[in-house]
């Protein structure tokens, strides 16, 4: 005799909050690692080049990026932006 196995009420609605959720983390993980290499990198402007300037700017735009990506559940896309641009201020201080 088959026994009917059943899963609890809701229990297949509730894989969308969840994948919701999951893709949130990640987000906000990318987010969290492009402003960890770019705030290595505005350490080395500050302290390899002593250019004061570049690496104020460049932590003013990192941490208005990375601001907006908390505020919008881990948008990341600005922060390669800011990462791109403290890349560049990164080069040319050593230059």
């Amino acid at each position: 005799m088959a026994v009917e196995v059943t899963s609890p009420r809701g229990a297949a609605n509730d894989f969308e909050p969840h994948e919701k959720t999951y893709n949130t983390f990640l987000s906000l993980t990318l987010l969290g690692i492009i402003h960890v290499v770019t705030l290595v990198m505005i350490v080395a402007i500050f302290g390899l080049a002593g250019a004061l300037w570049l690496g104020s700017i460049a932590l003013a735009l990192a941490l208005g990026t990375l601001l907006f990506g908390l505020f919008t559940r881990g948008n990341w896309k600005p922060a390669v932006g800011a990462f791109a641009v403290t890349l560049l201020f990164f080069l040319i201080s050593l230059a």
